[in-house]
């Protein structure tokens, strides 16, 4: 054993909880899936605004080096609002998707195939019966699937339960929560389920690209920092656009 972390022992995860479900349990799901949405309004608005006649795109683009501060940070707000949006819609949108599986996975499967994930159970427990350990659950999935990378191992829960592994195949576009699976019986080793991915409908692939897609994690260390630089300049949005809100207020006042 080289580490040890628990759920909700470390800042980590409770960050995690805090934009899943600003920390309000299955509830704030609903709460950030209906921000999303307001963002996505929020930004085709934005869009809508910033979109330039006919020969001014560059100036669109771009910040005046030689301008006022007011609009320096008018030009900002606006430039880094058009080169971010694609991104900003992507991730919102995958945002919403990953925030609501009950409701979008059914609307997915009224158009494509969706398969239930297996929900096996170890063989009734006989006398004498020890659990095999995460070594040979291990060693019994890598059989099925030899080039597939180890990625989680979740233990038994339960008398009945079973190994189940996570695994990571050539090709499959999300790294830390990819869609290979592997159930084996706690006692007998044997493997009791599969889920392959690369058996999956049209419907199956596309669910499966919301994760990688809203991390950034699909495109490796690039896709990652591209999707940061995006979450970056929207609070440099955001800021600037509150500023400049205040700058009008007060132009009107006086």
């Amino acid at each position: 054993v080289t580490s040890r972390r628990f759920w909700g022992d470390h800042a980590v995860t409770w960050i995690y909880d805090l934009h899943y479900t600003l920390l309000l349990g299955p509830a704030g799901t609903f709460l950030v899936a209906g921000i999303g949405v307001l963002f996505i309004a929020s930004l085709v608005a934005g869009l809508r605004l910033w979109w330039p006649t006919p020969g001014h795109w560059r100036a669109a683009l771009v910040v005046k080096a030689r301008a006022s501060s007011a609009r320096k940070m008018y030009d900002l707000h606006r430039a880094l609002g058009a080169w971010s949006a694609l991104v900003l819609l992507v991730l919102a949108l995958t945002g919403v998707v990953l925030a609501l599986p009950t409701v979008v996975n059914p609307l997915v499967a009224g158009l494509s195939t969706v398969r239930d994930m297996p929900s096996p159970r170890s063989a009734p427990v006989l006398p004498g019966a020890r659990d095999i350990g995460p070594d040979r659950a291990v060693q019994a999935a890598l059989a099925v699937f030899p080039a597939a990378q180890v990625r989680w191992i979740e233990s038994p829960a339960g008398v009945d339960g079973t190994w189940r592994g996570r695994r990571r195949q050539p090709g499959e576009p999300g790294r830390r929560f990819p869609k290979t699976h592997v159930w084996v019986d706690r006692y007998s080793g044997a493997v009791l389920a599969v889920h392959d991915p690369r058996a999956g409908s049209a419907g199956e692939v596309l669910l499966g690209w919301m994760h990688p897609l809203h991390s950034g994690e699909a495109f490796a260390v690039p896709g990652r920092a591209v999707a940061a630089s995006a979450g970056v300049a929207g609070l440099v949005r955001f800021v600037t656009g509150v500023l400049r809100g205040r700058l009008r207020t007060r132009r009107r006042a006086g």
